[in-house]
């Protein structure tokens, strides 16, 4: 918020030892959070899990093991992990073929053997975090291809606006089922490629089995997986099977919950909790322009500053794209690197690159931002949105 001020000519003029004036902003701004509809700073959300509890335990391990990685290379950590703003810190991630696995964030770099090695990052959009996933209620992923629907919620295995059964109880549930069965995510290129989507959960789910049962350490995963579904006599057939590896990944990420932000503390009512010039930020962020504001929240609206809508915004497109044709290339043959967004989901021309709204918790953490990363510098992109032809 105090980024939006220092970056803006600041309309409002203040004197800094002026307690009369200090007292005035903080009546202004209470009102306008009144009007915003804020409580106490913090999203509602449906039966949170802790870290602590057996199901997001069991999840922890299975999230940072590569034994669900096709090539075994991968795991879910590797492109979102909490020391790096739940993320990578790389505006695209480098999934499968890492030159060195074991390395995350900064310096990630694609093996020179990996596929279509290019000297660049393997996965076509900005790693999500996984930071407060459990507050999202309409749509995951940046094109919002697992959303709720009448009925359920749905996912690429089923037509759109059609709920598919097998989701699971909510939308990361219905999310940790994918990652696995992508490429240049997780899958790799070279083990299993002809099979179907279950096919391949199957086959990821039977390897595991396998693989624990000959390991040293399988009476430690299956005595876990006993106790998490209350089993003490079950056998690596009936505990370990896709359904339940993906409900405890998804229980881990829904325990990332990180909201005790000073804004948070604010709202609350410390008005020492953030600077003066985050209050001048925050008038402008809510205001409209026709109120002499920045109109931030009109997308980035209620305590988890997000309206879960897919806007255009004109993000610079960097990296493979999803093999979309560039539209606005006058050069014949030119290669299919363009990313349509939400449009690629709907077919709806009006969602021709549009993507999903970020939230803003946590957002000094969770960079680089925008669906490809183009941005690396907070301050760059709430440019763009001011005036995306000359960030541009």
């Amino acid at each position: 918020l105090a980024t939006i001020c220092e970056e803006c000519d600041n309309p409002i003029e203040r004197d800094d030892d002026s307690f009369e004036q200090l007292h005035d902003l903080d009546q202004k701004l209470t009102a306008v959070l009144l009007r915003e509809g804020f409580d106490d700073g913090i999203p509602d959300a449906d039966n949170l899990p802790s870290i602590d509890d057996p199901l997001a335990q069991l999840g922890k391990k299975l999230f940072y093991t590569k034994l669900l990685g096709g090539d075994f290379d991968t795991a879910c950590g590797s492109c979102h992990h909490p020391k790096l703003g739940g993320g990578d810190s790389l505006s695209l991630p480098i999934g499968v073929t890492a030159e060195v696995p074991d390395l995350l964030g900064p310096g990630r770099m694609h093996s020179e053997t990996g596929f279509e090695f290019d000297s660049g990052p393997t996965v076509a959009r900005n790693s999500n975090s996984i930071f407060n996933i459990a507050f999202w209620k309409r749509a995951l992923f940046w094109d919002g291809r697992i959303e709720q629907v009448p009925g359920g919620i749905r996912t690429p295995d089923t037509a759109l606006g059609r709920p598919d059964s097998n989701a699971g109880p909510n939308l990361v549930a219905a999310q940790a089922r994918f990652p696995f069965l992508a490429r240049d995510e997780m899958r790799g290129h070279r083990s299993k490629l002809r099979l179907r989507k279950e096919e391949l959960r199957a086959h990821i789910t039977s390897r595991l089995r396998t693989t624990l049962s000959k390991s040293k350490d399988d009476t430690n995963w299956l005595e876990e997986f006993r106790f998490t579904f209350n089993k003490p006599k079950g056998t690596f057939s009936k505990l370990i099977t896709f359904d339940n590896i993906a409900l405890a990944i998804a229980e881990f990420e829904r325990s990332q919950i990180f909201v005790n932000t000073p804004f948070a503390s604010y709202v609350q009512g410390d008005k020492t909790a953030i600077s003066e010039e985050a209050k001048l930020g925050a008038l402008l962020f809510f205001n409209t322009t026709q109120n002499g504001g920045a109109g931030c929240s009109s997308c980035h609206s209620g305590e988890f500053f997000t309206d879960e809508k897919f806007h255009v915004l004109a993000i610079p497109q960097i990296g493979r794209g999803k093999g979309d044709d560039d539209l606005f290339s006058n050069m014949s043959g030119a290669k299919k690197t363009d990313d349509f967004g939400r449009f690629r989901i709907t077919g709806n021309p009006e969602d021709l690159y549009a993507f999903r709204t970020p939230t803003l918790l946590n957002v000094t953490a969770t960079g680089p931002w925008g669906h490809s990363g183009a941005y690396t510098k907070l301050e760059n992109i709430v440019l763009h949105h001011l005036n995306p032809n000359q960030a541009l």
